[in-house]
């Protein structure tokens, strides 16, 4: 997610022309469909799926909106794309839950704040990297003229997360939602 802020608004002036008007456009129907999607898709969604189903749908919208919003060719597709992504908000709260639920009452505050360590890193490591994959995969120097690169390198990694999840999910002994 940090690294999509990071890089939309560069991305979206050089592969669309857009501008302060259409950037602010964008950006408030990404906050909106983020409130949406946390607001209203996760409450109504987790407790239907299940919270193991809810990880894998949530990684797999999201590896697939990455990869969509690389590939727009026109801006109205963003905004579909966007729509989707709302789905995508399932895993965070679900695997949360799924993670806390699987350790003792002692060890919570050690997960909760590896967990926010992981967060804060990929806070500072993926506007780095999307932010120089741009850079070196659009303009005159590209090595490959390929604007959506830092999107695609996004989807593998929530791809990689995905495969581990799956894995982990396997072995994690069910339990009842609380």
């Amino acid at each position: 997610m940090n690294m999509l802020v990071a890089v939309w608004i560069p991305y979206v002036a050089y592969r669309y022309g857009f501008g302060p008007a259409e950037n602010g456009l964008t950006l408030a129907a990404f906050g909106l469909m983020t409130a949406l999607g946390q607001g209203l898709v996760v409450p109504w969604l987790v407790p239907r799926l299940g919270e193991r189903q809810a990880v894998v749908l949530g990684l797999v919208v999201s590896a697939l909106s990455l990869v969509l919003y690389g590939l727009a060719s026109a801006p109205w597709m963003l905004f579909v794309v966007l729509a989707v992504t709302t789905l995508g908000a399932v895993d965070e709260p679900a695997l949360q839950a799924l993670i806390s639920r699987s350790v003792r009452p002692d060890e919570q505050g050690a997960v909760q704040g590896a967990l926010a360590t992981i967060g804060s890193l990929m806070g500072v490591v993926g506007p780095v990297a999307g932010t120089y994959l741009f850079s070196r995969f659009t303009g005159s120097q590209a090595v490959v003229e390929l604007p959506g690169a830092p999107f695609f390198a996004g989807a593998f990694c929530v791809a990689l997360g995905l495969g581990i999840a799956y894995r982990a999910l396997r072995r994690l002994a069910p339990r009842p939602s609380r």
